[in-house]
């Protein structure tokens, strides 16, 4: 997502251009902005952010050095030598980002389970996207669905300003939402899980991705946004929450969507989990 809703109402508008997934080829490293850029978190994140930035970046630079291709990007039909690692606060996520098209491992697995879902869709279905990544705009649009784009400050969709916490739409007004790492970036998530619910017809579908550790049972409430503007990292009782609003949740493993082709993919188990909820 763009931004987190407790942003100023003076923010700068912002186009689908800053999403991850925007079409982005990935920014050379070397030993100097990789010094720079770790002084940077300091100051920003503290120690552990600027180290855990130095050890990403600097696996990123050793990485650059491959010439063999031996991954593949499934959105952009890309063999390459690899994927680019990147950090924040918390953690590193490895072969993450697609230094062509800027994928991240949850589009390279959604790209598949939307190939999987898509054919059941028709003229006349009714689609709405939050967020939504220039990447995986094209294969939606291949479905002939009627694809709907919103969000609270993305400029370029079809219904800017919306809150998904208490969205203007209509009740049961679409046959499936899209909601890729976004309800991380809002205060009230089970408003955002009941309003998604809401304006999906009887059967309806919301496919939902949220940032999380899957090997873990408690969500982490974080006291400030400065993790990327996230108000927690999701854990498996999430389950229970989203089964307190949708009459059923499927729960996908991106990975096992990939099957055998999962570590060519950049993909890792229990790593990027999809929530198929239906009402």
């Amino acid at each position: 997502m763009s931004s987190n809703l407790e942003s100023s109402d003076s923010a700068p508008l912002q186009t689908t251009a800053v999403n991850p997934g925007a079409f982005r080829a990935a920014t050379p490293v070397g030993p100097v902005s990789i010094l720079k850029g770790s002084l940077s978190r300091w100051r920003r994140q503290g120690g552990r952010s600027a180290l855990l930035f130095f050890r990403c970046q600097t696996a990123n630079l050793f990485a650059s050095l491959r010439s063999t291709p031996r991954y593949y990007c499934n959105v952009c039909e890309s063999d390459i030598p690899r994927f680019v690692h990147i950090s924040n606060a918390l953690w590193i996520t490895r072969n993450s980002a697609c230094p062509k098209c800027d994928s991240r491992k949850r589009h390279r697995g959604l790209f598949l389970l939307y190939q999987r879902l898509f054919p059941g869709f028709h003229e006349g279905f009714k689609l709405l996207h939050f967020a939504p990544e220039p990447i995986l705009v094209p294969l939606i649009k291949q479905s002939q669905c009627e694809y709907r784009t919103t969000d609270y400050f993305l400029q370029d969709v079809d219904f800017p300003g919306e809150d998904v916490q208490s969205l203007s739409f209509s009740s049961q007004s679409f046959d499936c939402v899209l909601s890729n790492h976004v309800i991380e970036h809002v205060a009230d998530d089970f408003s955002a899980f009941r309003e998604l619910a809401r304006i999906l017809i009887p059967g309806g579908a919301a496919i939902i991705t949220i940032p999380g550790d899957w090997k873990r049972k408690e969500t982490i409430t974080f006291p400030d946004l400065s993790n990327n503007g996230h108000y927690r990292d999701y854990g498996l009782d999430v389950v229970s929450l989203l089964e307190k609003v949708f009459a059923s949740v499927e729960v996908v493993d991106l990975f096992d969507e990939a099957g055998r082709n999962a570590e060519r993919l950049g993909l890792d188990s229990r790593h990027d989990l999809a929530f198929v909820c239906r009402v």
